[in-house]
């Protein structure tokens, strides 16, 4: 019963994150056995530059800045973070700060890795976004 529960909740958890929406039951499914919610307070640092990346994150609820250059980014419901990491095996290239409580879907690298092999359409998805915003954080650094 209380893995039911568990399942439930995160299932309601994964279909609030707009990343999710377009896809079937059966692909929510996979995801679901695969994520853990956790709860962030305010301040709370989740992943530093320079660490090794071993998850990857998506908010449900709240919002997180990420320091990549002076100017910060600030994300909220439905964005993702740490994939770049898991992608290319690179230390994390930016610092990410809770700045209001959230709620957070976790995904660490060995599910990543499962769900790669499982749902390969939803990983090219992570994919494109990860080598955009690598482009995208190439040419920053470039100004």
């Amino acid at each position: 019963e209380l893995q039911r529960r568990h399942f439930l909740h995160t299932w309601d958890l994964v279909t609030a994150v707009p990343f999710f929406q377009g896809l079937g039951a059966a692909a929510i499914a996979d995801i679901v056995r695969l994520l853990r919610a956790r709860e962030v307070a305010e301040g709370t640092i989740i992943v530093r530059v320079g660490e090794p990346g071993d998850a990857m994150y998506f908010i449900v609820s709240g919002e997180v800045t990420v320091q990549l250059t002076s100017e910060p980014l600030m994300l909220g419901p439905g964005s993702f973070f740490g994939e770049m990491a898991l992608l290319f095996g690179t230390p994390r290239s930016a610092t990410v700060t809770v700045t209001k409580p959230s709620v957070l879907l976790v995904l660490d690298i060995a599910d990543f890795r499962e769900l790669a092999g499982r749902r390969p359409e939803v990983v090219n998805l992570i994919e494109i976004e990860g080598k955009r915003r690598r482009e995208a954080n190439a040419a920053m650094a470039r100004f």
